[in-house]
């Protein structure tokens, strides 16, 4: 909240980036080997904090969908929370990533990671 309250929009949003690489960094960091096992590294770095995250593959992209969110009680009011979380994946992933959380009564994480072009 008071990031987001207390600094512009973009500022709010380059310090949650910040702060989720380096938690990831924290947990661990990049994770080596093909990009489902470095996924997979994600989706137990996101378990050791209390997800429930499975990995399943869309096409030729790879999704780690949570039954929750550990961060629910935040995202209810600031769901911009989500690009720290987002930041996190993709530095353990070693890939860009796209949050596709939901959002609502009971928020639950997802996370889309699509090989290189």
């Amino acid at each position: 909240d008071v990031v987001m309250t207390e600094l512009p929009a973009d500022q709010a949003a380059e310090i949650l980036e910040k702060v989720g690489r380096r938690v990831g960094i924290a947990a661990g960091g990049r994770a080596s080997g093909t990009l489902a096992e470095r996924v997979n590294a994600a989706a137990d770095a996101l378990r050791s904090l209390g997800g429930e995250i499975d990995v399943v593959t869309d096409g030729a992209t790879l999704r780690l969908r949570a039954a929750g969110c550990p961060l629910s009680s935040t995202v209810v009011r600031r769901p911009e929370a989500c690009r720290a979380m987002e930041a996190f994946v993709s530095e353990i992933a070693g890939a860009p990533v796209r949050e596709c959380c939901e959002r609502g009564e009971r928020p639950r994480c997802c996370f889309a990671v699509e090989p290189a072009a």
